[in-house]
């Protein structure tokens, strides 16, 4: 049963990333990159407050779930969110998302080394799989033979890869926290870790007022970003609860599948046939790899 509701969450997790990054890249380019994320982190704080009983007070009395959130978790996922962020809002999705998607491999490696996970081949086969269907969906023909004629470093390329290795890491953390804590505190502290970082560069630029006015502005982007972007990590770290954070990584990774398909339908974009091979490859792969951990 237990394993059940991870696959879902993961699912869930999927659901809310593949429709969630949409409206992010629509928002950090309306707003801002800062202000997408206080935005995000704000409702975060306020909706999960109520629900964080006494987590808190067993972090502090623990030094190392101090270090754990304070030391590494809040850090970590700001920096990941706005190396991510600042890669979506400037870089070409063609190019980000492929590096993006580095972060499954980077982070079974972190889980291995420490959450202590051991997978059987199987299941380290079917998350090769996964990956490589990822890749194959991300990368266009186009972008193949531009980087050939044009080697030079792409827009976002930088931030994308410090993107990845971030994410990665805030995917191990999270579920270290979630397991040592709760899942709705863990998301907790890293939104409300994210809005007051934001809020102090904000208030240092003096744009913190203008909050108000971009929320009237722009409402539908602001708030399904943030709806969806908190569901996306409650979802994922309670996955991780249940399942092995890189099974968890490996089917929520798959929001690229959500987002390709909605470019198609949406945005009337064509596949070109690698890209539906690699579609099929990783629907395989997390179908599999969910019987395989049930």
């Amino acid at each position: 049963m237990g394993s059940y509701l991870g696959i879902l969450f993961a699912f869930g997790a999927l659901a809310g990333w593949g429709v969630g990054d949409f409206y992010i890249q629509r928002t950090s380019r309306n707003v801002g990159i800062w202000k997408s994320l206080f935005f995000i982190g704000v409702a975060g704080m306020v909706g999960l407050f109520p629900f964080i009983g006494n987590d808190f007070r067993t972090v502090l009395a623990q030094p190392r779930l101090l270090f754990l959130f304070f030391g590494a978790l809040g850090p970590v996922v700001t920096l990941a969110a706005l190396a991510n962020f600042w890669a979506l809002k400037n870089g070409k999705i063609s190019v980000v998302a492929p590096i993006t998607g580095m972060e499954l491999p980077i982070a079974v490696g972190l889980s291995m080394l420490f959450a202590h996970e051991r997978l059987d081949v199987v299941t380290f086969s079917l998350i090769l799989v996964v990956f490589v269907g990822i890749l194959l969906i991300s990368v266009s023909g186009d972008r193949q033979k531009a980087a050939i004629s044009r080697p030079e470093l792409e827009k976002g390329v930088f931030f994308a890869l410090i993107g990845a290795f971030g994410l990665a890491a805030t995917n191990v953390l999270t579920g270290l926290g979630s397991r040592e804590t709760s899942p709705l505190f863990s998301i907790w502290f890293t939104h409300t870790f994210v809005s007051i970082v934001a809020g102090t560069y904000l208030i240092a630029r003096r744009q913190l007022t203008s909050v108000v006015s971009d929320l009237v502005r722009y409402p539908t982007n602001i708030i399904l970003q943030s709806v969806l972007d908190n569901a996306a990590w409650i979802s994922f770290a309670y996955a991780t609860v249940f399942i092995p954070i890189s099974v968890a990584t490996a089917i929520s990774e798959c929001f690229i599948i959500l987002s390709t398909v909605l470019g198609v339908v949406v945005g009337h974009e064509r596949l070109r046939r690698h890209q539906i091979v690699g579609i099929a490859l990783a629907i395989v792969g997390i179908i599999f790899l969910s019987f395989v951990i049930y």
